[in-house]
């Protein structure tokens, strides 16, 4: 991923003003609603990916994820100094999925 693209996710991240315990719920919901519906998620890249139901607590709900949650946008609005690492790439990816997912309200 490139560090562009991380940025983007990190600035939208900042955009729909959760806090990073709204943020975490806010993306399980939304990720579960997709797998109860049948969707198929794919990377930036077009790559599929698979979101198992505890995806979103394993990878974010964590107490370094809570802290990364706080941080990672702070870091992007300032702009990254580096492209993100397999575990970073991981929680980028999920979060990426979780807001282009639609909220509920509009998927019903």
């Amino acid at each position: 991923m490139k560090i562009e693209i991380a940025e983007m996710i990190g600035k939208a991240m900042t955009m729909v003003g959760w806090s990073r315990r709204t943020f975490a719920n806010n993306a399980q919901l939304r990720l579960d609603w997709g797998l109860d519906a049948g969707l198929i998620y794919r990377r930036h890249d077009f790559e599929i990916f698979a979101i198992e139901e505890d995806s979103v607590a394993r990878t974010l709900s964590q107490s370094a994820g809570d802290s990364w949650l706080r941080t990672f946008p702070e870091n992007c609005l300032r702009g990254l100094k580096r492209t993100p690492n397999a575990k970073t790439l991981d929680r980028l990816t999920i979060i990426d999925l979780a807001l282009r997912t639609p909220p509920l309200g509009l998927a019903i």
